[in-house]
């Protein structure tokens, strides 16, 4: 039913965008010029339903938006446009979502006007070069403080807005939507995942993580002088 509706519209082209399902033939074969899709990754790399995720809990500093023609693989078509950018260190899941869109946005325009005027140009993935980006799991957003301060610093980075990264404190959720961390390779490994001061600070595998803002289930997000007045903390009280 779907697929003659979408016939009888006699596309010329269609535009795909956060859509987690792959296209049949039947319906990529539709359009006049095809089905494209708006992809922020710098493909091949981080292909899959979580790229903007993965590659600020990788801790990439580099990424791209791409535009590619639809095949019937997982964002394996030809790239027909592309915008690099870089992913800063105050940058979260939100902020580089938002960015990509705009870029996405441009790309869209250009890609339509490159086929109206019939210069649109394929360049084929390297298949050899992919890599995939798995969907988030529930179960990977507990912080596990055996990580070292940058991997924990870009978890909580990359799922921000997301699903959130969080620690366990008296059997209660709480989670970390921002932070910053303080590297000490001397610290103590026996306080790992511990508390370690007034201020919050948990104890890693190189260091020490400190919140500044923090959400309680079901509570609004605090920043965290905020939560700490309304929240008591015990100096070496486990967060795992």
């Amino acid at each position: 039913m779907i697929q003659k509706e979408f016939h009888d519209l006699n596309p010329d082209v269609a535009i795909v965008i956060s859509y987690g399902l792959i296209l049949p033939p039947e319906i990529l074969n539709i359009p006049k010029f095809g089905c494209f899709n708006v992809h922020p990754s710098k493909l091949p790399l981080y292909r899959g339903s979580a790229p903007l995720q993965r590659s600020i809990m990788n801790g990439e500093k580099e990424s791209a938006v791409c535009v590619i023609k639809m095949d019937s693989g997982v964002d394996s078509g030809d790239i027909v446009n592309q915008e690099d950018f870089t992913i800063f260190n105050n940058e979260n899941y939100q902020i580089i979502s938002q960015k990509t869109a705009e870029i996405g946005a441009h790309l869209i325009i250009k890609t339509l006007n490159h086929i109206s005027e019939k210069s649109i140009n394929f360049h084929k993935q390297d298949d050899r070069l992919a890599t995939f980006a798995k969907k988030i799991e529930k179960n990977e957003c507990l912080i596990d403080w055996n990580k070292s301060c940058e991997e924990i610093f870009n978890k909580i980075r990359g799922l921000n807005g997301n699903l959130d990264a969080h620690f366990n404190y008296d059997n209660e959720k709480i989670k970390i939507l921002e932070c910053s961390f303080l590297q000490d390779k001397n610290i103590d490994k026996k306080l790992i995942g511990t508390i370690f001061d007034k201020d919050l600070s948990i104890v890693c595998q190189d260091g020490l993580i400190k919140p500044l803002k923090l959400q309680r289930q079901g509570k609004n997000p605090l920043k965290i002088h905020e939560f700490l007045n309304g929240f008591k903390i015990e100096i070496g009280k486990n967060c795992f």
